[in-house]
Order: structure tokens, then sequence, then C-alpha cells
């Protein structure tokens, strides 16, 4: 509560948290020996009162967003408050050994431009662009990085980093960040969609993140829609990614260019009214909100909120996403969810790594 409201009083403190006024005035006297808050007089309702106002600390945490083709890293302390970021291209295909190398670097660069010891940075969370068996800490099989299938990633991160670190898939940590960073923080039920090189969703299920039985969930790009469709990297076929995905755009419309379009090509041909740049984003939306409707049917969410390297498109892309979402859902939810694009941009995914090491993740335990 202190750190989303600064300054309450004691009695305000007991009212938000449920807690006894003792407890809370124990909890005050602790936080304050520890140099995490101070307090002073004030009145309330004409009474005197006790404000606890929480103290800036010297204390940092990591978030690293690894991507198919790059590495982003946010340094920022409790409160939210960001102190330094970092990005790197990294060569498609990458080895999990030379990807980690490059974030440490990046880590050390960090620390030096803001000034910070290393002994301040109480851990890091990491997002991976596929699914994480949580019991293992490794990655498996339908990973965006199919070179980093199979392993330990957080043993070989905190070997690099010298810090505990937490795992998880980047669109889960997507969705994590629109309910702590974001404009979304009241939402209790939201779907993140991350439209990338592979597509994921991640899941805020009554304000928590949704992890399911095993730790997958959101895989959202293996939905079928084509049952005759391309074969999927997954062995499936017609899967949400052979159609919408910023690879399959990339290939589309490169066809015929002396060199392979980018995403930030595709974008500026958008803007500029290219017929065929906008058929391809057009077809990819109507098919997400397809594969959408189906999860929004199942939990009814309040909003869904679109990210990825695309989110500059804006309406351009989520116009057809809602057409696809009211043709193929219950009408009432259809019509009754709000489909917005992230305010975070390409950065969402690190800062939910970084709520993550915050231990701004009230379910991660699980």
């Amino acid at each position: 509560m202190l750190l989303e409201q600064r300054t309450l009083s004691q009695a305000e403190l007991a009212r938000a948290t449920g807690l006894s006024t003792a407890t809370i005035s124990n909890i005050v006297k602790a936080l304050c020996a520890r140099g995490m808050a101070t307090t002073r007089p004030t009145t309330s309702s004409g009474r005197r009162a006790v404000a606890v106002s929480l103290l800036d600390s010297p204390d940092v945490a990591v978030g690293i967003d690894f991507g198919r083709s790059h590495v982003r890293l946010v340094l920022a302390s409790p409160g939210n408050k960001l102190k330094a970021e970092r990005f790197a291209p990294l060569p498609v295909g990458h080895l999990a050994a030379d990807s980690i190398a490059s974030a440490a670097v990046l880590l050390e660069e960090a620390l030096a431009e803001s000034g910070i010891s290393r002994s301040r940075v109480i851990g890091a969370g990491v997002g991976i662009p596929g699914p994480i068996d949580h019991k293992t800490g490794t990655v498996i099989r339908g990973a965006i990085l199919p070179e980093w299938v199979g392993v330990n990633i957080v043993s070989q991160l905190e070997h690099a980093l010298a810090m505990p670190v937490l795992v998880d898939n980047d669109a889960n940590l997507g969705a994590l960040a629109q309910i702590t960073w974001g404009d979304h923080r009241s939402a209790k039920d939201l779907v993140f969609l991350k439209i990338g090189s592979g597509i994921g969703a991640g899941l805020i299920l009554n304000g928590a993140p949704y992890y399911g039985h095993t730790g997958i969930t959101g895989e959202i790009g293996h939905s079928t829609i084509y049952d005759q469709g391309l074969v999927c990297r997954c062995g499936n076929r017609g899967c949400l990614e052979t159609v919408a995905s910023t690879a399959v755009m990339i290939d589309l419309l490169s066809r015929g260019e002396p060199t392979p379009l980018t995403v930030p090509g595709i974008i500026d041909r958008a803007n500029s009214g290219d017929a065929a740049t906008l058929r391809v984003i057009d077809d990819a939306g109507m098919a997400v909100g397809k594969a959408v409707a189906n999860v929004a049917n199942m939990i009814n969410p309040e909003i869904i909120v679109v990210g990825g390297p695309l989110a500059a498109l804006g309406e351009v892309l989520l116009a057809p996403i809602r057409r696809g979402l009211v043709r193929h859902a219950v009408p009432a939810i259809g019509h009754g969810t709000a489909v917005v694009m992230s305010s975070l941009g390409d950065r969402a995914e690190a800062l939910g790594a970084l709520s993550l090491a915050l231990g701004q993740n009230p379910d991660w335990q699980r």
C-alpha cells in the first residue's frame, strides 16, 4: 500500500489491509528500524494520527527480456522508479550462453551509468519467449528460441549474473506489467496478447497472473485457425502463428523485394496506406480476433491489451482484431470486451520482469 500511495496514516493502513491497528503499529516500527519508512504526527478527520511515509530504497531489481533478436534490460527501485535501461540486438538463432553473456554486459553498463553498487541489486526477473518448466527451470518445446530448449535457464542466469533469478514466459510478464506499471492496475480479469515472431497470451484472473496446473498457459499462438494450413513449429497444422506472426507478415510482404522487409518497414508501409500491407495486417488481425474469441468466451475478460513490436500500428491492427472478436465470440462478450493497445510499448515484458523481481506477483510461488 505504501508503494502505491507513498504516505498513509496508520489508521488508513489498517482499513486498507484489514490488519489490526496493533499489527500495523508493529510493522511500521520494524520498517522505521530498517530505514525503510518514517513517521510524523498529522490529523485525520480532526483527530491526531500518525502518517507513515515510505523512504526511497537504495536497492534495485533487474528486469530482462530476451527476444528472438534482442535483449532488453531495465533497473528499477521499489516503488517502480526506473534507474537505467539498456538494449542490444541479438542474431536470430542465438545460443543461450551467448545471450546471457550479453545480458551480463548490459547489467554492468546499467549499474555504472546509474552509479549503483552491485551489492544493492536484490535479484532479477527474466522473460523468455516460450513455455518454462517451473519445476526444473528449463525451457521446453514450443519456444521461439529452439536453441534454448532443454537449457536450465535459471541456473545459467544465476551463475552469469551472480544473483537470484526468477524466469517466466514473456507474455505472462507482459500481462503482469499491465497491472503493475500500465494503465490497467484496477483490472481484475485481463488478457495480454503479444504479437511478434511468436504469439502468446498472458492471463490475469481475479487480479493475479494465472498459471494453470503445470505453469503453461496462454499458448494462443498454437490455436488452430485452418485445419489444412501450414505446418507449425509445434507440429500441428494451421496454428495462429502460421498466419498472423510478424515472421509470416515479413515473408508475405518481402516477396519480390531485393531485401527482406523489417517490422519497422511494415509499420511504415501501413502508415503510408500500402494496400498489400494493410491487407496482410487485416487478415492477421481477424485471425487473432478469432483465436482470442475462444479465450474471451471462456473467461469473459474485462479488457484485452495488445502488445509487441506492432504496437505502433494502433487502430490499423486493433480494428480487425475487434472485428474477429465480435464475429466469433458470444455477442455480449464480443461487444462488452475492450480491446486496446498497451501503453508500455516494447518495454512491457521487461517491466513485468521487474515486477516479478520486486515481488509484485502474488501467485508466483504457486
